[in-house]
This record gives structure tokens, sequence and C-alpha cells, in this order.
């Protein structure tokens, strides 16, 4: 479709610091439109009803469906008048959701997840300074149209630095480096090495319940005592011994002939400490962090999010 002579261009935002391959699927306007679209407040407008039109039936007009009429209305309207469709909708949405009754269009939430573990620290950087540009134009867009960013939130454990020196967010949402986990160190310092910012806090304790030979343990943790999402879990004290499989209740350590000649060994009994590959997914299966200083429990913390996804 050919815009007008006066639509604005995705084209011709404020630039990218680094040049950036364009998406085939989708322009700067329609990831800023995305945003809105699957932002906390918007999501928010579900249960607020704006018009009940009879006492049965399933044809209910909320503020939800309305905020969507709006906006295909606006998306009609921009295609009509060879405007920008994309950026006309993310404006309907977010003015939608600051004329609400009982709602306040607070700002963006701009996180980049894909960017958390890109491995190379160049590439990382590169991704969120290209959303950092995005972010900063569609923040000055809405000021214009009289919405203004309170909040600018974004970021994540593998790229908080950048958003941090950016300017534009003043609202960090990482979370994983309080424990870290197996995938998160596998991501690339400047300069080369994995990160060590943040030390690993979280484990699963678990024991070698059979050793059949000398090429591998089994340990009584499984597929129901960690996430497996992104990857099987390493060990803590044992780096060159690898995790290899897991079945439900168990887990399958393999053992080199290298570290059965040397003089650490597992045995039945022993006790290991696994490191998750992905923290959050873990930590939903237990009910209790157990929380130990050296070889001592020094507290019993109710994981109190536990099974509140009903």
């Amino acid at each position: 479709m050919t815009l007008a002579p006066y639509a604005t261009l995705a084209a011709t935002t404020r630039g990218r610091l680094y040049p950036e391959p364009e998406s085939r699927r989708r322009s700067a306007f329609q990831r800023d439109r995305d945003r809105i679209i699957h932002s906390t407040a918007f999501r928010r407008l579900k249960h607020k009803t704006q018009v009940f039109i009879a006492p049965e039936g399933d044809h209910y007009r909320t503020r939800l469906t309305h905020s969507l009429e709006v906006a295909q209305i606006a998306r009609s309207v921009s295609r009509s008048l060879g405007l920008n469709e994309d950026l006309a909708e993310a404006l309907a949405l977010a003015q939608k959701i600051d004329r609400a009754p009982n709602l306040r269009f607070g700002g963006l939430q701009s996180y980049h997840g894909r960017a958390q573990h890109i491995r190379d620290f160049d590439e990382r950087r590169a991704a969120i300074e290209s959303a950092v540009v995005m972010t900063r134009d569609t923040v000055g867009l809405l000021a214009r149209k009289g919405l203004s960013c309170d909040i600018v939130g974004g970021a994540g454990t593998g790229t908080y630095q950048f958003e941090a020196a950016s300017g534009v967010y003043n609202e960090l949402q990482a979370g994983s480096y309080a424990f870290m986990d197996a995938d998160y160190r596998l991501n690339l310092k400047q300069g080369g090495g994995f990160i060590d910012e943040f030390e690993n806090a979280l484990f699963v304790y678990a024991t070698v319940m059979s050793k059949p030979g000398e090429t591998h343990a089994v340990v009584d943790a499984g597929l129901k005592a960690y996430s497996v999402d992104s990857g099987l879990p390493v060990l803590r004290d044992f780096p060159e011994l690898n995790v290899a499989g897991a079945s439900d209740e168990h887990g399958k350590i393999m053992l080199t002939p290298a570290f059965n000649d040397s003089n650490k060994s597992l045995h039945v009994g022993d006790k290991v400490f696994l490191i998750p590959g992905h923290v959050d997914p873990t930590v939903n299966l237990y009910d209790w962090y157990v929380c130990y200083r050296g070889d001592r429990v020094e507290a019993v913390w109710p994981i109190t999010a536990r099974g509140a996804l009903q």
C-alpha cells in the first residue's frame, strides 16, 4: 500500500543508533502497537464493562471489545486516508486506555525478551540499542499527543546495563539475577568470558540413589524437580560432569574416566547441588525456599505465588 505524502512513515523515525535488518513481518510502529496490546493496563480492560445491552445473551460490549473496535476503526480510517495504520492504531489504543474511567495510561512496557539470551555481548547490546531508539520515539510520539509515559519499563538480567545507561528507561524489571541459572551464565561479557556479575544462589538439593557402574550415577531429581525448557541442570561442585537426561523422578549424571580416576567420586547417598537451567519455572514447582548459610539452615521462606496461576 502506498501512503499519502503527508503520512508518518516508520522509516522516518529518529533513526537507529546501529543498523539492523528490517523485519519482514512488522514495522517499527507495529512493534509499538504490540507493546500496547500486551501491556498489563490493556489486559485489565477485559473485566471493565462499557455497555450492557441485555441481561442475557453473549453480545456484550466491554471496554476491551470496544477498545478493539476503536483500534480497528482507526486502522480503517488511516487506510482510507493513506496514513500509517500501525501508528494510528497504537495511538488509538493508548488514548482509549487513558480516557477509560478508573484507568490511567501510565507508560510503556518495553521488554526485549529475545535479547536477554543473545550470547555475544556486542550483538546483545546492538539489539537493545535498537529497542531503545524505538522506545524513545514512541515516548516522544505519545507526549505530542498529550500522553505522558510516567513509567518506561523493561530490561532483564541479560541486558539491564544497556537500558539503565540509555536515559530512556526509568524502571528495570530484571529478576533472575537474584538467583541466576545455568542458561544466563552462558551469556558472554564484554571482552569475552562468561558473565560473572551475579552468583548462582538457587539449587535443587538432590541425592545419589544408585550408581550402576562407572559410566553414570542416578539422582532423585528429574522433570518434577526442575524445568528443562532452557536445558538440563548443571552440577555446582562438579562442572566437568553433565546431567545427560531426566525422567519424571530421576536425573542421569554421566561420569567420565578422568573423573573416576581423580580423587573425586560420587557414591550412593551423596548429596549434589543442581543449578537449574531456568530458575523461574523451577521455583514454581516448590512451596518453600530452604535458606542456608554454610552448612546451617537459617530460614524457610514460603513461595507465596505458588499455585497462583489458576
